[in-house]
C-alpha cells in the first residue's frame, strides 16, 4: 500500500472503502471498523494491514480508535511481558489501553512541560496556555503515548 500518492485510483479506492467502513452501520465498534477496512485492503493488495486500517480511522475520529503499530507490539510485548495474537486489533487495544492508564499521569506531566521547551522548538502561532491547552486534549496524550511505544520498540530489534 505504500506510494499510493502516486497512485491516484489507489488512494481513491482506499478512500471510498473508508468513507464505507466509517457509514457501515452494523459495525459498532472500533475493532469491527478496523478489522473490516483491513480485510478489504487483504482482497486488494493480498496483506491484512491492520496498522493503515487503524491509521485511517484514527485521522477520522481519534478516539476511540488505537494505531495499531508494529513496533508498538513490540514494545508491549518485549517491554511489558504482554501476550496477545498477532492481527488481534481487539487485544492490541485492551493491552495499550491498560499500559496507557499506567502512564498517563507521567504524559500530563510533561505535556505541561513543552512551553519549557520553547526555545529549542520552531516558532509556534500559539501561546504557551494555548499549547497546554491543546496538549491536554485526549488525542494528543495519546498520541505522545504511540510515539513512546514507538521509540521502545525500535530499540529491541537492535
Amino acid at each position: 500500500m505504500r506510494g499510493t500518492s502516486k497512485e491516484p485510483a489507489t488512494a481513491a479506492f482506499i478512500l471510498e472503502c473508508l468513507v464505507e467502513v466509517r457509514a457501515d452501520r452494523a459495525l459498532s465498534s472500533p475493532h469491527e471498523k478496523v478489522n473490516k477496512l483491513a480485510e478489504i485492503f487483504e482482497k486488494r493488495f493480498n496483506q491484512y494491514n491492520l496498522s493503515a486500517a487503524s491509521k485511517l480511522l484514527w485521522l477520522s475520529y481519534s478516539e476511540p480508535y488505537v494505531v495499531y503499530d508494529n513496533r508498538a507490539v513490540t514494545a508491549l510485548r518485549d517491554e511489558f511481558g504482554h501476550r496477545f495474537e498477532e492481527r488481534d486489533y481487539s487485544a492490541y487495544s485492551k493491552v495499550w489501553r491498560e499500559e496507557y492508564v499506567i502512564f498517563e499521569g507521567s504524559i500530563q506531566s510533561a505535556v505541561e512541560q513543552l512551553p519549557t521547551g520553547g526555545m529549542f522548538m520552531r516558532a509556534c502561532p500559539f501561546s504557551d496556555q494555548e499549547l497546554i491547552r491543546g496538549a491536554k486534549e485526549t488525542w494528543f496524550l495519546e498520541r505522545v503515548f504511540d510515539i513512546f511505544l514507538w521509540e521502545i520498540g525500535g530499540n529491541t530489534n537492535e
